[in-house]
């Protein structure tokens, strides 16, 4: 028992390393969709607790528990949909890891849903002056570029994200959506049959406009025209 101590002391000392979200993986689950993998932090809380309640009382958390915690709390918070829980609790994780890029991204996406543009956007933005490598921080970006009438920037982010290599529907659907509202409806389409075919249930308005895409109002509501669009065009040519 004390080796088992000392080991999970050790794992809670390692700086966390887990990989940031793009919008749709942060929503509440649903029978379509792929549940989320606890991350490492989640793992690294419970573990630390474990090993406080067997050390004593007197051993005090260390600053990489308390972030563990605090982010922990704030996606359970987030899943949950009480977006100013979660900006609460991931303002409080990043306030003892600054440094940390998907505390930060996952904050942005939150202040995004709460309506909170401006901060979102500076928020996100820290991000990929950090590291402009960072796709899924681009493809939030673009939303919510967008919902604050940046359409053509909007365009521009999920385009360098998308030659960046973050090829997920988000991005695929976001660009779809920005081109569709500049009046590139041929391309929109084309675009948004790649979000289908990585997932299928970009198809379905109600996946929009319930919040399981984690999309904010303001872009669900602009996707329905998109998706009549969708219906009326022709199929695409079978491989």
């Amino acid at each position: 028992m004390p080796g088992f101590i000392a080991l999970v002391c050790i794992a809670c000392r390692v700086g966390p390393a887990h990989p940031p979200r793009c919008l749709h993986s942060r929503r509440r689950p649903s029978k379509t969709r792929k549940m989320r993998v606890p991350h490492r932090w989640s793992v690294l809380a419970s573990l630390c607790l474990v090993s406080r309640l067997a050390v004593g009382a007197e051993s005090a958390p260390s600053v990489e528990q308390q972030a563990a915690a605090a982010y922990q709390r704030g996606t359970e918070l987030a899943a949950a949909g009480d977006h100013a829980g979660a900006v609460a609790a991931f303002d409080a994780a990043l306030r003892l890891e600054p440094a940390s890029p998907t505390v930060r991204n996952d904050l942005g996406v939150e202040l995004y849903l709460s309506g909170d543009l401006a901060r979102a956007e500076r928020e996100l933005r820290a991000v990929l002056d950090a590291d402009p490598t960072r796709g899924l921080a681009r493809v939030n970006l673009a939303f919510v570029l967008y919902d604050r009438g940046d359409i053509d920037q909007a365009v521009t982010q999920w385009r360098t994200a998308l030659e960046q290599g973050a090829r997920v529907a988000d991005a695929y659907a976001g660009l779809a959506l920005g081109l569709f509202k500049q009046g590139k409806t041929a391309e929109a389409i084309e675009t948004y049959r790649l979000a289908i075919d990585r997932h299928a249930d970009y198809a379905r308005l109600d996946y929009l406009t319930t919040g399981e895409a984690g999309w904010s109002r303001h872009a669900a509501a602009d996707a329905d025209g998109l998706l009549r669009a969708l219906q009326r065009a022709a199929p695409a040519p079978t491989p």
